[in-house]
């Protein structure tokens, strides 16, 4: 469950490393949309990353839980 579960996450990290700069450089475009928050915010890009990792977290626990269940020997006749 590890292996899919790291891989998952990973993959989060990568879009959230890539996802940062861009976001930072859009919401100056976007700057007549934010009501209340200023343009580069911390707190809610924090609040943005934690909920895009939980979200992301749960998308892998799924169906590796569903894998580990399955027998080895059961998944290979199947194929």
């Amino acid at each position: 469950m590890w292996l899919v579960l790291r891989e998952t996450l990973c993959l989060a990290l990568v879009g959230v490393a890539a996802g940062i700069p861009l976001a930072l450089w859009a919401v100056q475009y976007a700057k007549l949309l934010l009501f209340g928050i200023s343009p580069a915010d911390p707190p809610t890009i924090a609040i943005t990353i934690a909920a895009l990792v939980v979200v992301a977290a749960v998308a892998g626990y799924i169906p590796a839980r569903r894998a580990v269940r399955v027998d080895p020997m059961v998944a290979l006749k199947y194929e």
